[in-house]
């Protein structure tokens, strides 16, 4: 088993041959490689520029963002209809741990918008979204409901990217949202404790689309880490208070600063 500094070192050096690759790049042919679906690429590299404080890991992250998609939202311009879910949700992820780090409060404005505008016109009352992988029209949920409503990619995506608003400004309506999708993941939870241990890819209206593979794609690996969403992130605190993000039958213990 790697230990934490050969895990580092490890990410370390596949940033290192990523940035040989976009380096040489003009942003025309960087923008035009993001059009697919590139996951958390940009997160994590602003989470290696956390840990290593190396200036290069940071400048690279905000090289890969995607312009077309991240400008509008700073606008607030709601530009996701027809769009792939999420190829974009983690985009904002991204950008949101960009400015954790920085301070460039144009990024949490798109992140903000982003987030109202996927839970206040683009969910189902469930709070997944997207109908086959994608975003529709504002507003317009009614007409597409199928077997491939509400991918639980999407579902576990804004969920992380519900824990960083919420660490920003606790605010309870996030709280609210977090809480409703962790009701899911406690359903699928239960899915997954079945003898065939399922992966479930869709949360239908008209049943689950189940998978009963055993896969290295990312989006199992995602499916894999969502229901663990349920025992995360139940407290949350700071120097004098303490929030109860989910209410989950619990037992806290022990003492922090005398909060409790």
């Amino acid at each position: 088993m790697e230990t934490p500094l050969e895990a580092l070192e490890v990410e370390r050096r596949f940033a290192d041959w990523l940035n040989g690759i976009v380096s040489p790049l003009n942003d025309e042919q960087v923008q035009k490689m993001l059009r697919c679906e590139h996951g958390g690429i940009s997160e994590t590299l602003a989470d290696l520029y956390a840990d290593t404080k190396n200036e290069k890991y940071l400048r690279i992250s905000e090289d890969i963002l995607s312009e077309a998609i991240l400008d509008s939202l700073k606008e607030e311009k709601d530009v996701l209809p027809g769009k792939h879910c999420n190829t974009n949700i983690p985009k904002l992820i991204g950008l949101s741990r960009i400015y954790e780090l920085t301070g460039d409060t144009s990024d949490r404005k798109a992140a903000e918008f982003f987030w109202n505008t996927v839970v206040r016109h683009h969910s189902y009352v469930t709070g997944g979204n997207g109908n086959e992988e994608y975003f529709g029209p504002e507003d317009k949920l009614r007409n597409r409901l199928g077997e491939g409503t509400t991918e639980t990619c999407n579902v576990y995506n804004m969920l992380k990217l519900s824990e960083h608003l919420f660490e920003w400004d606790a605010s309870a309506r996030v709280a609210d949202f977090y809480e409703e999708l962790s009701l899911i993941t406690s359903f699928l939870l239960r899915i997954r404790n079945q003898e065939m241990s399922p992966t479930i890819f869709h949360l239908t209206w008209a049943g689950i689309k189940i998978f009963r593979i055993r896969s290295l794609l990312p989006a199992v690996s995602v499916l894999d880490g969502k229901p663990l969403k349920v025992w995360q992130n139940i407290y949350y605190h700071n120097d004098n208070e303490l929030f109860i993000f989910q209410f989950i039958a619990q037992n806290l213990t022990g003492r922090k600063k005398k909060l409790w």
